[in-house]
Protein backbone atom coordinates (compact mmCIF):
# COMPACT_ATOMS: atom_id res chain seq x y z
CA UNK A 1 0.00 0.00 0.00
CA UNK A 2 2.80 2.33 0.83
CA UNK A 3 4.43 1.68 -2.55
CA UNK A 4 1.23 2.60 -4.43
CA UNK A 5 0.98 5.85 -2.46
CA UNK A 6 4.49 6.90 -3.45
CA UNK A 7 3.75 6.19 -7.10
CA UNK A 8 0.59 8.32 -6.84
CA UNK A 9 2.50 11.26 -5.33
CA UNK A 10 5.18 11.12 -8.04
CA UNK A 11 2.49 11.03 -10.74
CA UNK A 12 0.76 14.14 -9.31
CA UNK A 13 4.05 16.05 -9.12
CA UNK A 14 4.70 15.24 -12.79
CA UNK A 15 1.25 16.42 -13.84
CA UNK A 16 1.57 19.68 -11.87
CA UNK A 17 4.94 20.39 -13.45
CA UNK A 18 3.57 19.75 -16.94
CA UNK A 19 0.60 22.07 -16.36
CA UNK A 20 2.93 24.98 -15.41
CA UNK A 21 4.67 24.91 -18.81
CA UNK A 22 2.77 27.65 -20.63
CA UNK A 23 4.83 27.19 -23.73
CA UNK A 24 3.23 23.81 -24.39
CA UNK A 25 -0.13 23.28 -26.12
CA UNK A 26 -2.03 20.08 -26.92
CA UNK A 27 -2.66 19.28 -30.57
CA UNK A 28 -5.63 17.37 -32.00
CA UNK A 29 -3.76 14.07 -31.74
CA UNK A 30 -3.06 14.60 -28.03
CA UNK A 31 0.61 15.57 -28.24
CA UNK A 32 2.12 18.50 -26.33
CA UNK A 33 4.12 20.99 -28.43
CA UNK A 34 5.48 24.53 -27.99
CA UNK A 35 3.03 27.33 -28.91
CA UNK A 36 5.55 28.75 -31.40
CA UNK A 37 5.47 25.45 -33.24
CA UNK A 38 1.70 25.15 -33.39
CA UNK A 39 1.43 26.93 -36.73
CA UNK A 40 3.90 24.50 -38.27
CA UNK A 41 2.05 21.63 -36.61
CA UNK A 42 -1.30 22.82 -38.06
CA UNK A 43 -2.74 24.94 -35.19
CA UNK A 44 -6.48 25.16 -35.09
CA UNK A 45 -6.48 28.92 -34.54
CA UNK A 46 -8.61 30.64 -31.96
CA UNK A 47 -8.93 34.28 -33.22
CA UNK A 48 -8.79 37.18 -30.77
CA UNK A 49 -9.80 40.69 -31.88
CA UNK A 50 -7.17 43.44 -31.47
CA UNK A 51 -8.27 47.10 -31.41
CA UNK A 52 -6.71 49.82 -33.54
CA UNK A 53 -3.65 51.53 -31.99
CA UNK A 54 -3.38 55.19 -32.94
CA UNK A 55 0.09 56.49 -33.81
CA UNK A 56 1.65 59.24 -31.70
CA UNK A 57 4.04 62.01 -32.77
CA UNK A 58 7.03 59.69 -32.34
CA UNK A 59 5.67 56.11 -32.18
CA UNK A 60 3.89 54.15 -34.97
CA UNK A 61 0.43 52.65 -34.49
CA UNK A 62 -1.36 49.76 -36.19
CA UNK A 63 -4.74 48.96 -37.70
CA UNK A 64 -7.23 46.71 -35.95
CA UNK A 65 -6.86 42.96 -36.56
CA UNK A 66 -6.84 39.50 -35.03
CA UNK A 67 -4.29 37.05 -33.68
CA UNK A 68 -4.43 33.42 -32.53
CA UNK A 69 -4.84 32.92 -28.80
CA UNK A 70 -2.97 29.61 -29.00
CA UNK A 71 0.07 30.29 -31.17
CA UNK A 72 0.11 34.12 -31.33
CA UNK A 73 0.09 34.25 -35.14
CA UNK A 74 -1.35 37.44 -36.66
CA UNK A 75 -4.40 36.35 -38.60
CA UNK A 76 -5.57 39.68 -40.10
CA UNK A 77 -4.93 43.42 -40.04
CA UNK A 78 -2.13 44.77 -37.80
CA UNK A 79 -0.85 47.01 -40.62
CA UNK A 80 1.62 49.54 -39.25
CA UNK A 81 0.51 53.18 -39.25
CA UNK A 82 3.53 55.53 -39.48
CA UNK A 83 4.24 57.95 -36.63
CA UNK A 84 2.35 61.20 -37.20
CA UNK A 85 5.32 63.50 -36.53
CA UNK A 86 5.27 66.70 -34.50
CA UNK A 87 3.07 69.68 -35.41
CA UNK A 88 5.18 72.72 -34.43
CA UNK A 89 3.48 75.92 -33.39
CA UNK A 90 4.50 79.29 -34.81
CA UNK A 91 7.14 80.80 -32.56
CA UNK A 92 6.73 84.32 -31.20
CA UNK A 93 9.44 86.58 -32.60
CA UNK A 94 10.65 90.05 -31.71
CA UNK A 95 13.28 91.66 -33.89
CA UNK A 96 16.31 93.25 -32.24
CA UNK A 97 16.88 96.99 -32.48
CA UNK A 98 19.94 99.19 -32.31
CA UNK A 99 19.80 99.22 -28.52
CA UNK A 100 17.71 96.22 -27.41
CA UNK A 101 18.01 92.48 -28.08
CA UNK A 102 15.25 90.50 -29.73
CA UNK A 103 14.19 86.89 -29.32
CA UNK A 104 12.61 83.87 -30.98
CA UNK A 105 10.30 82.06 -28.56
CA UNK A 106 10.40 78.34 -27.87
CA UNK A 107 8.59 76.06 -30.30
CA UNK A 108 6.26 73.37 -28.91
CA UNK A 109 4.31 70.61 -30.62
CA UNK A 110 0.64 71.55 -30.73
CA UNK A 111 -0.33 67.87 -30.30
CA UNK A 112 1.88 66.51 -27.52
CA UNK A 113 3.36 69.70 -26.07
CA UNK A 114 6.98 68.61 -26.40
CA UNK A 115 9.49 71.48 -26.68
CA UNK A 116 11.03 71.22 -30.14
CA UNK A 117 13.20 74.35 -30.10
CA UNK A 118 14.43 76.36 -27.14
CA UNK A 119 14.00 80.13 -26.94
CA UNK A 120 16.81 82.04 -28.64
CA UNK A 121 18.09 85.57 -27.98
CA UNK A 122 18.82 87.76 -31.00
CA UNK A 123 21.76 90.10 -30.33
CA UNK A 124 21.52 93.88 -30.32
CA UNK A 125 22.20 95.30 -33.79
CA UNK A 126 24.08 98.39 -32.64
CA UNK A 127 24.06 101.79 -34.32
CA UNK A 128 25.76 102.60 -37.58
CA UNK A 129 27.93 105.62 -36.88
CA UNK A 130 29.89 106.29 -40.05
CA UNK A 131 28.24 109.64 -40.69
CA UNK A 132 27.05 110.39 -37.15
CA UNK A 133 23.48 109.29 -37.82
CA UNK A 134 22.26 105.74 -37.52
CA UNK A 135 20.97 104.48 -40.87
CA UNK A 136 18.58 102.09 -39.11
CA UNK A 137 16.86 104.25 -36.49
CA UNK A 138 17.89 107.76 -37.53
CA UNK A 139 19.25 108.63 -34.10
CA UNK A 140 22.24 110.91 -33.82
CA UNK A 141 25.10 109.02 -32.21
CA UNK A 142 27.67 110.90 -30.14
CA UNK A 143 31.36 110.20 -30.16
CA UNK A 144 31.93 111.32 -33.73
CA UNK A 145 33.68 114.65 -33.35
CA UNK A 146 36.22 114.60 -36.15
CA UNK A 147 39.14 116.84 -37.03
CA UNK A 148 39.43 118.00 -40.62
CA UNK A 149 41.16 120.80 -42.54
CA UNK A 150 39.87 123.71 -44.58
CA UNK A 151 40.92 123.66 -48.24
CA UNK A 152 42.22 126.41 -50.50
CA UNK A 153 41.09 127.46 -53.98
CA UNK A 154 42.85 124.42 -55.40
CA UNK A 155 40.87 122.13 -53.09
CA UNK A 156 44.04 121.30 -51.19
CA UNK A 157 44.15 121.06 -47.35
CA UNK A 158 45.48 124.07 -45.49
CA UNK A 159 46.94 124.27 -41.99
CA UNK A 160 43.64 125.57 -40.63
CA UNK A 161 41.75 122.75 -38.89
CA UNK A 162 38.27 122.41 -37.54
CA UNK A 163 36.55 119.91 -35.27
CA UNK A 164 33.02 119.11 -36.37
CA UNK A 165 30.02 117.01 -35.44
CA UNK A 166 26.72 116.40 -37.21
CA UNK A 167 23.44 116.41 -35.32
CA UNK A 168 19.79 115.69 -35.98
CA UNK A 169 17.02 117.94 -34.70
CA UNK A 170 13.87 119.74 -35.80
CA UNK A 171 12.79 123.13 -37.09
CA UNK A 172 9.58 125.09 -37.47
CA UNK A 173 8.51 128.09 -39.54
CA UNK A 174 5.35 129.53 -41.08
CA UNK A 175 5.11 126.57 -43.46
CA UNK A 176 5.89 123.60 -41.23
CA UNK A 177 6.15 122.46 -37.61
CA UNK A 178 8.76 120.15 -36.10
CA UNK A 179 10.19 119.08 -39.44
CA UNK A 180 13.52 117.37 -40.02
CA UNK A 181 16.69 119.35 -39.36
CA UNK A 182 20.31 118.43 -39.76
CA UNK A 183 22.96 120.61 -38.18
CA UNK A 184 26.72 120.73 -38.05
CA UNK A 185 28.74 122.37 -35.29
CA UNK A 186 32.32 123.49 -35.95
CA UNK A 187 35.07 124.68 -33.61
CA UNK A 188 38.15 125.72 -35.56
CA UNK A 189 41.76 126.82 -35.22
CA UNK A 190 40.85 130.52 -35.63
CA UNK A 191 38.75 130.44 -32.46
CA UNK A 192 35.38 130.53 -34.19
CA UNK A 193 32.36 128.38 -33.44
CA UNK A 194 29.93 128.11 -36.33
CA UNK A 195 26.64 126.38 -37.07
CA UNK A 196 25.46 124.97 -40.42
CA UNK A 197 21.70 124.32 -40.67
CA UNK A 198 19.91 122.09 -43.21
CA UNK A 199 16.13 122.30 -43.32
CA UNK A 200 14.33 119.07 -44.32
CA UNK A 201 17.71 117.41 -43.92
CA UNK A 202 19.19 118.84 -47.13
CA UNK A 203 18.22 122.47 -47.86
CA UNK A 204 21.00 124.62 -46.41
CA UNK A 205 20.04 127.83 -44.62
CA UNK A 206 21.86 130.76 -46.27
CA UNK A 207 21.83 134.55 -46.21
CA UNK A 208 20.90 135.56 -49.74
CA UNK A 209 21.33 139.25 -49.03
CA UNK A 210 24.38 140.89 -50.58
CA UNK A 211 24.69 143.58 -47.93
CA UNK A 212 22.89 142.74 -44.70
CA UNK A 213 23.80 140.42 -41.89
CA UNK A 214 21.20 138.16 -40.35
CA UNK A 215 21.35 138.14 -36.57
CA UNK A 216 20.38 135.16 -34.42
CA UNK A 217 19.70 134.43 -30.76
CA UNK A 218 21.46 131.18 -29.81
CA UNK A 219 20.48 129.64 -26.48
CA UNK A 220 22.65 126.83 -25.12
CA UNK A 221 21.53 124.37 -22.46
CA UNK A 222 24.20 122.30 -20.72
CA UNK A 223 24.91 120.84 -17.30
CA UNK A 224 25.69 124.39 -16.13
CA UNK A 225 22.22 125.66 -17.13
CA UNK A 226 20.92 127.89 -19.93
CA UNK A 227 23.00 130.60 -21.60
CA UNK A 228 21.51 133.13 -24.04
CA UNK A 229 24.01 134.13 -26.74
CA UNK A 230 24.03 135.92 -30.08
CA UNK A 231 25.51 135.26 -33.48
CA UNK A 232 25.26 136.33 -37.10
CA UNK A 233 25.22 135.00 -40.65
CA UNK A 234 27.21 137.37 -42.85
CA UNK A 235 25.91 138.69 -46.18
CA UNK A 236 25.98 135.89 -48.72
CA UNK A 237 27.03 133.51 -45.96
CA UNK A 238 26.09 129.89 -45.33
CA UNK A 239 26.78 129.54 -41.58
CA UNK A 240 26.07 131.27 -38.28
CA UNK A 241 29.13 132.66 -36.49
CA UNK A 242 28.74 132.71 -32.73
CA UNK A 243 29.83 136.04 -31.22
CA UNK A 244 33.36 135.68 -29.90
CA UNK A 245 32.49 136.58 -26.33
CA UNK A 246 30.50 133.35 -25.98
CA UNK A 247 33.03 130.95 -27.54
CA UNK A 248 34.78 130.07 -24.23
CA UNK A 249 31.44 129.12 -22.66
CA UNK A 250 30.56 126.77 -25.51
CA UNK A 251 34.02 125.21 -25.50
CA UNK A 252 33.72 124.62 -21.77
CA UNK A 253 30.34 122.91 -22.24
CA UNK A 254 31.59 120.72 -25.08
CA UNK A 255 34.67 119.72 -23.12
CA UNK A 256 32.44 118.48 -20.32
CA UNK A 257 30.11 115.50 -20.36
CA UNK A 258 26.61 114.71 -21.52
CA UNK A 259 24.30 116.46 -23.97
CA UNK A 260 24.59 120.06 -25.09
CA UNK A 261 21.43 121.52 -26.66
CA UNK A 262 21.11 124.53 -28.96
CA UNK A 263 18.00 126.57 -29.74
CA UNK A 264 18.47 129.13 -32.56
CA UNK A 265 16.00 131.84 -33.55
CA UNK A 266 16.46 134.64 -36.13
CA UNK A 267 16.14 138.14 -34.69
CA UNK A 268 14.26 139.74 -37.61
CA UNK A 269 10.59 140.30 -36.81
CA UNK A 270 9.26 138.80 -40.04
CA UNK A 271 10.89 135.41 -39.40
CA UNK A 272 10.26 135.09 -35.67
CA UNK A 273 8.18 131.97 -36.35
CA UNK A 274 11.38 130.23 -37.44
CA UNK A 275 13.30 128.25 -34.83
CA UNK A 276 15.89 125.48 -34.86
CA UNK A 277 16.47 122.90 -32.13
CA UNK A 278 19.18 120.23 -31.99
CA UNK A 279 21.66 118.69 -29.58
CA UNK A 280 25.13 117.19 -29.64
CA UNK A 281 26.96 114.88 -27.26
CA UNK A 282 30.14 116.20 -25.66
CA UNK A 283 31.58 112.72 -26.12
CA UNK A 284 35.13 112.86 -27.54
CA UNK A 285 35.24 116.63 -28.20
CA UNK A 286 37.65 117.26 -25.31
CA UNK A 287 40.07 114.64 -26.63
CA UNK A 288 40.03 116.04 -30.17
CA UNK A 289 40.26 119.66 -29.07
CA UNK A 290 43.05 118.90 -26.65
CA UNK A 291 44.96 116.98 -29.30
CA UNK A 292 44.78 119.90 -31.75
CA UNK A 293 45.42 122.74 -29.31
CA UNK A 294 47.52 121.09 -26.62
CA UNK A 295 45.00 122.31 -24.05
CA UNK A 296 44.38 120.26 -20.94
CA UNK A 297 41.21 118.20 -21.03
Amino acid sequence: MKRYFCVFVLLMLFLLTACKDDSLSVTSDGESVAASDLAAAGCVHEPVNDPRVEPTCTEPGQTEGTHCALCGEVLSGHTEIPAAGHMPETAERQEPTCTAPGFVGEVRCTVCGEVLEEEQTLPVLGHTTENGRCTRCGQYIGGVWETRYYVDQFDQPTEDWYISCRAVGKFSNSATVDDELEAQVLADSTGDITFFLYEYGSYQVKNHSSGDWQEYVVTMRSAAGDLRMTGAMYAGGDRIFLDAVYVPSVLEALRGEGTVMFHIVPVEAYVTETEYLFSVEASNFADEYGRMTGADV
